[in-house]
């Protein structure tokens, strides 16, 4: 009887490790990170097949227009505060690719330019 018991909790280990995930709609939280320093304003481009719309978190004010060609969306973002602009993107399947984006210019809390993107990244998290 020990021995079943044992077995039941081993396979009901084994199927939890295996669980891929949550399915369905679902939403994901995005942020501007550089090495170069704070950022407060950006362009990027957010592109993914299972994108199905993006909304501004709060202290950030998000401008948007649809790339019907390229699939995607372009984005300006303003944080309102000293912290990093953040976005909520939602998905139309969490168990889907996650989108890409591609960042096209960002600009400090001086709002002066930075002079090259490299070394920033969008933080995708839950």
């Amino acid at each position: 009887m020990r021995e079943r018991r044992v077995l039941w909790v081993a396979l009901a280990l084994t199927l939890v490790a295996c669980d891929p995930g949550p399915h369905g709609p679902g939403a994901i939280g995005g942020s501007v990170e550089s090495s170069q320093g704070s950022v407060r304003g950006a362009v990027l481009e957010i592109h993914g097949d299972n994108l199905h719309r993006v909304e501004a978190q709060s202290g950030t004010w998000l401008f948007q227009r649809p790339m019907e060609q390229q699939g995607g969306v372009r984005l300006v973002l303003v944080s309102q505060g000293d912290h990093a602009p953040t976005i909520r993107i939602h998905l139309q399947d969490l168990s889907g690719s996650l989108p890409q984006a591609v960042l096209l210019e960002l600009s400090d809390v001086e709002d002066r330019p930075f002079q090259t993107v490299q070394g920033a990244r969008v933080r995708f998290f839950r």
